[in-house]
């Protein structure tokens, strides 16, 4: 029985897939992140959660923090993760941009899990008829060790059904629902990058100058002899001779 029981389940395993089997659509996950300068970083956060819901979708996650620039001024920051049906995903992209002051960058990617996904399918077919000889075999057990063995074998195949119909409800669910990612600022706070930016450059731009002007002004003051060793005089010029 234990042969048998282990000849079966090597020959469910390796069991080939149909290559009349028609060709199933691809299964490509496509997801999105939008960098966005904003005039009211709060109001344009509520419009996101109320966008995704709207569609049908739902929010990830969402954060806020308030933050001050140099010359003193709060500001707020915000980024949101949201899931979105995966047709609509163009459209929806171009409403969030619609409403931005500027785009600061935006990145759009797909990946293509049709391989991955035909591969699952075959083999959560391949476990499920394992599965079912398997019980089979464990019903009609006339020795404890044959059932405690058939039990053993049962409970590994039926934990590998759990973990490849996982990863289908997963992928499932990513084709179906797209990700997108929005990180949002306000104008004030790129305009303040800038001008830190500028003030930082023209600061070092004006060390060297500044530096010659200070080494001059000291060797104007500096008394003849300065620096030499005590109860030494300095060397007579030519003149002085």
């Amino acid at each position: 029985d234990t042969d048998l029981l282990l000849a079966s389940d090597r020959r469910f395993a390796q069991q080939p897939t149909d290559p009349a089997q028609p060709t199933r659509p691809r299964i490509v996950l496509k997801n999105a992140s939008l960098q966005l300068i904003v005039e009211d970083v709060t109001a344009t956060l509520a419009t996101l959660n109320q966008l995704a819901a709207d569609t049908g979708g739902w929010v990830v996650n969402s954060n806020t923090s308030k933050n001050s620039s140099p010359e003193g001024a709060e500001f707020t920051v915000a980024s949101i993760t949201i899931r979105v049906p995966a047709e609509q995903l163009d459209e929806i992209l171009t409403q969030i941009k619609s409403g931005a002051k500027s785009v600061d960058s935006e990145n759009v990617t797909g990946q293509d899990v049709t391989q991955d996904y035909v591969d699952l399918s075959s083999q959560l077919t391949n476990l499920r008829a394992a599965e079912k000889q398997l019980q089979v075999i464990m019903d009609s057990a006339r020795t404890t060790d044959d059932v405690l063995q058939t039990y053993s074998e049962l409970v590994r195949v039926r934990g590998e059904i759990e973990v490849a119909q996982g990863r289908i409800n997963y992928y499932d669910e990513a084709a179906a629902f797209s990700s997108i990612s929005v990180s949002l600022r306000p104008p004030a706070l790129a305009a303040s990058s800038i001008r830190i930016g500028s003030a930082t450059a023209n600061s070092v731009a004006a060390i060297p100058e500044r530096c010659l002007a200070g080494v001059a002004f000291i060797s104007r003051q500096t008394p003849p002899g300065f620096g030499s060793a005590p109860g030494r005089r300095a060397p007579r010029t030519l003149r002085e001779r």
